[in-house]
């Protein structure tokens, strides 16, 4: 990129400010009022007056007030600008370079490209306040700046290092260097009195200091200092981040633009004689509420067929995405404990869970000689029913999510700067029309730095389903199965004392079975984005809309389609008879049956209408919702950090 100097910024803007031209300056609008005495300035030629008329000082000073007026200028750039303007109205003839610069108190550049603060600013001999945000200024040499400065904004630049302004800088009242690229340890220690003995505000939000201790050593030397700005640095996520600061600098009146009261700074007394402050530690904490809007997967096959395997079982489980992190300390595991603590994306754990599921079914089956669980598509394949529901691009499928987590890697988080996270997972939960994850988990992270760069993207919320394939270990036991269901159905009181009989000499030997490894298939998943946290929020709410899932219509029965054969035949019968049978007059009491019962058909299929309109708008679906709540935790009193109470 080309340099553009501060200089050269300047004189662009005050060229376009016109100063000797209309209305300002001497010319034919003005001419007479400014030869008298001998000295005759020189006009404009750009300008003709065609009548030949001049105008009053007053009227040129009224086109440069009114809004209106083409003349009008905004005090964008300077608060000097439209007074300047004025003063070329009624004294022209001062208008000159060293007045200029002797004249502006304040100076404001944002978004003009400025990549180095020249020594032209020197000739600013007045100037107190400089705003310089938004450009491409790496450093700023204190050398260049005048000795008259008091506010110095340079915010939004690419500031690294703060080693050039400190060397015999002026006495600022106000430093700001917020949204830079501060990180380096070196750099605290230009942050003392020794270099800023006035200062009273400095704003250092946005950059990535992440060192609390050492920050805090440094400005506790800075005894003027009053507001201070630190959100959106890596050491504001710590969890005694603002009590450490209000017990740690008494004069501070204003921590993030948040006033401090004295109720406060009573709550946080004495924190930092604590030798064993987490200073270095953040605490997420993520809750779960109900699962909404689930169709019911369960279809009941017939229990007589031979396809009663093989048996499927469901489950559903809330993943989510999170930087790495090491467990708890022992005081937050007890709490974890009692509630439902998520894991990492375990299938060794899910398979365990579904065998359980399966076995139950099992019984089910010998007990009542019905498969309570739905039947696959196609046992071939090994499909279970689809969604329509869209995934996103970037999505990794729970099979890569899972390997990763074998391996010991988690996924690349995606977004300005990727951080590895891990894929933490709920319980298994069976369906029921509104199933309570009842989660709660606390996450502590150490790094902060890297935790700052996953709040700069999004986090990931997604509902997979698992299911299970369950089949006898020995093929024979596949047919005997549902061949005792239907034995028992036939045979009716004649054989239970047989089967008695058999029970008491020998006892069944319980049903084996052989599962297959889980299929994972992801439902829905929610993008949440994480930004808020960095400005400041320490809760987040979202209701995760997953959209309104269709499932396919569960495969209908044989025995309802031979009934339906059957009524058919019937109504064609039916119809053959009714051809053969005379018909009736017009005025015979058959006809009139006929007529009284159409009518009575008719008002009963309008009475119907209604209750078909109830039923549709009672059967709407639901869309898949999950209720998500994270929390970056901080500490409220000493005496919480103390008992370790979350």
């Amino acid at each position: 990129m080309s340099e553009h100097s501060l200089s050269a910024a300047f004189h662009g803007r005050l060229k376009a400010l016109g100063l000797t031209e209309f209305p300002c300056g001497i010319g034919t609008w003005n001419k007479s009022h400014f030869e008298s005495g001998g000295s005759k300035k020189k006009s404009n030629p750009d300008w003709e007056e065609k009548d030949e008329k001049e105008l009053l000082p007053n009227t040129l000073t009224e086109l440069l007030r009114t809004a209106q007026s083409p003349w009008h200028h905004k005090d964008d750039w300077s608060l000097e600008e439209r007074q300047l303007k004025e003063l070329a109205v009624h004294s022209p003839e001062a208008i000159e370079d060293s007045f200029v610069f002797s004249y502006f108190r304040s100076l404001r550049f944002v978004d003009k490209g400025v990549t180095i603060v020249d020594e032209g600013l020197l000739k600013f001999c007045k100037l107190e306040e400089l705003t310089l945000s938004v450009n491409y200024i790496s450093e700023v040499n204190a050398a260049h700046l005048p000795r008259s400065l008091k506010v110095l904004e340079l915010c939004a630049n690419h500031i690294t290092s703060l080693e050039a302004l400190c060397q015999g800088p002026p006495a600022l009242f106000h430093l700001g260097l917020g949204y830079n690229r501060l990180s380096s340890p070196s750099e605290y220690s230009y942050l003392t009195s020794s270099y800023w003995p006035n200062l009273l505000s400095l704003d250092l939000s946005f950059n990535d200091l992440d060192c609390l201790p050492a920050l805090v050593s440094s400005l506790r030397t800075v005894g003027q200092l009053r507001c201070l700005v630190l959100q959106g640095n890596p050491v504001a996520l710590c969890a005694c981040y603002r009590g450490f600061l209000v017990d740690s600098l008494p004069n501070l009146t204003a921590l993030d633009d948040i006033r401090i009261t004295p109720e406060e700074r009573n709550r946080f007394a004495g924190l930092i004689k604590r030798e064993d402050l987490p200073l270095a530690e953040a605490v997420m904490i993520i809750k779960m509420g109900s699962i909404k809007g689930l169709p019911n997967p369960v279809c009941q096959p017939d229990a007589d067929s031979a396809s009663a395997f093989p048996l499927v079982s469901f489950s559903y489980r809330v993943t989510y995405e999170l930087l790495c992190s090491r467990p708890p300390p022992s005081r937050c595991e007890q709490k974890t404990d009692e509630s439902h603590d998520g894991t990492a994306l375990d299938t060794s754990k899910m398979a365990e869970v579904a065998t359980v599921q399966a076995e139950n079914t099992v019984a089910m089956v010998e007990k009542n000689g019905k498969d309570a669980e739905r039947q696959t598509d196609s046992e071939e394949n090994g499909k279970g029913r689809e969604h329509q529901v869209g995934i996103e691009k970037n999505q990794k499928s729970p099979e890569q999510e899972r390997d990763t987590e074998k391996n010991g890697k988690g996924p690349v988080h995606g977004g300005p700067s990727p951080v590895p996270v891990d894929v933490h997972i709920t319980e298994a939960l069976q369906w029921a029309t509104v199933m309570d994850t009842n989660y709660r988990r606390e996450h502590v992270i150490q790094d902060l730095a890297a935790l700052k760069k996953f709040f700069s993207g999004s986090l990931q919320v997604s509902l997979v389903e698992e299911k299970v394939l369950a089949w006898p270990v020995s093929p024979s036991a596949a047919e005997t199965a549902p061949l005792k269901s239907s034995s028992a159905k036939k045979g009716g009181d004649r054989d239970k004392s047989a089967k008695g009989k058999q029970k008491d000499k020998k006892k069944e030997p319980p049903l084996q079975l052989r599962y297959d490894p889980p299929i994972l298939q992801t439902l829905g998943s929610v993008t949440i984005k994480l930004d808020s946290f960095l400005t400041g929020e320490q809760h987040l709410d979202v209701i995760c809309d997953m959209g309104i899932l269709m499932s396919e219509p569960p495969v209908e029965p044989p025995a309802v389609k031979d009934i339906k054969q059957e009524g058919k035949k019937v109504k064609e019968e039916k119809k053959k008879d009714d051809k053969k049978t005379p018909k009736a007059g017009r005025g015979s009491p058959g006809s009139s049956k006929s007529t009284g019962s159409a009518k009575t058909k008719g008002k009963a299929k309008e009475s119907s209408m209604p209750e078909l309109k109830e039923e549709s708008l009672a059967s709407s679906p639901v869309p898949l919702s999950v209720p998500f709540h994270m929390q970056l935790f901080q500490w409220q009193t000493a005496a919480d950090v103390e008992s370790g109470k979350i």
